[in-house]
């Protein structure tokens, strides 16, 4: 079932191809997956993609793997983003230097795909990315204090991966207090 769950969050955030749909429905009846959209789907010809996104998250829900709800799908698809804004992120902070490119990727996929989810962390992951984008500007333009900044950054960042901000730790980090502490909370339900 790991093979079908890192399939369905492709499918989730558009990375799935539907002609390569049938393809992943015949390699999960070859793992012993069973159910009836998953056979139709298989059985589709690669050139006669209409129904196979249909059949795709019919197959999921009927294995009882992921409901066929807009609603469902689009949570998974805040959590694939998320998760992977969170890898992304602390890869950042693993970095001795600081990658400006890839600040401004995680703060384009929180404002993009993550902060207009209905009912998620909309007004703080906007500002997280917000402060996040801004940042990186400043820092490759050369704008600002490049150890401030990066600093700065690197305290957003850790409340991103950490899931809450440094002003719980050290009550004097003055770049992290501008990310109320629940954001963290209201954004992992989903």
């Amino acid at each position: 079932m790991n093979e079908l769950d890192r399939v369905a969050d492709r499918f989730a955030v558009g990375e799935l191809p539907d002609a390569e749909l049938s393809l992943v429905a015949a390699e999960a009846l070859a793992r012993d997956l069973d159910s009836p959209a998953l056979v139709e789907l298989a059985c589709l010809h690669c050139t006669d993609t209409r129904e196979a996104p249909a059949l795709f998250r019919a197959a999921l829900a009927e294995l009882g793997h992921v409901a066929d709800t807009e609603s469902t799908w689009a949570a998974r698809e805040a959590t694939v983003r998320l998760r992977r804004a969170r890898r992304d992120t602390a890869a950042l902070l693993a970095e001795d230097s600081f990658d400006t490119e890839l600040a401004s990727r995680i703060a384009h996929v929180l404002l993009s795909h993550l902060a207009a989810v209905p009912g998620g962390a909309c007004s703080e992951l906007s500002e997280l990315a917000y402060c996040l984008e801004s940042a990186s500007y400043a820092l490759g333009e050369g704008f600002r204090d490049p150890d401030e900044l990066r600093d700065e950054v690197r305290a957003l960042c850790r409340t991103l991966v950490h899931g809450r901000s440094e002003s719980d730790r050290a009550p004097t980090a003055p770049a992290a207090r501008s990310v109320p502490r629940s954001w963290w909370r209201r954004a992992i339900r989903h």
